[in-house]
């Protein structure tokens, strides 16, 4: 009984039978060609690399020429109220002695004071009504001293 031979179905000093991974046809590793995806395969199933595969693109530089850092300094607006001279309202560097005019006090609303303002020795000062100044003036009765 006689096998079929394949065009690899030889003795060659120094060689090996390899597949092809295209088709799948057996053939002597000397005659394989390794392609661009490291496979091996016939010379006529060889396809070279795609040549878009080489476009590099122009690098885009998105930082500026130089920088500097932030400045520390707040930056104060001067607003009408700011420069009246009406504790809650004043800005300094803004208020204007003896201004007492205030635009739209409903708009710019007082701010509380965190504490009571006192005098070096600690005293409370207070309005000649007895008020305490900082406090809530529509809750007198928590402004006594």
């Amino acid at each position: 009984m006689s096998f079929a031979r394949g065009r690899a179905d030889y003795y060659a000093d120094g060689d090996f039978n390899a597949v092809c991974s295209m088709c799948d046809r057996k053939r002597k590793a000397s005659q394989m060609v390794r392609n661009w995806q490291g496979l091996y395969r016939c010379p006529e199933h060889n396809e070279i690399r795609q040549p878009q595969d080489y476009v590099q693109n122009v690098k885009d530089i998105m930082t500026t020429p130089w920088g500097q850092p932030p400045n520390d300094t707040g930056t104060i607006f001067c607003t009408p109220n700011g420069m009246s001279a009406i504790p809650g309202y004043a800005v300094p560097g803004c208020m204007i002695p003896g201004r007492t005019i205030i635009v739209d006090p409903g708009f710019y609303p007082i701010p509380p004071s965190p504490e009571f303002i006192t005098t070096d020795t600690g005293q409370a000062i207070t309005t000649d009504t007895g008020v305490l100044i900082g406090t809530d003036p529509l809750n007198p009765e928590d402004n006594t001293p």
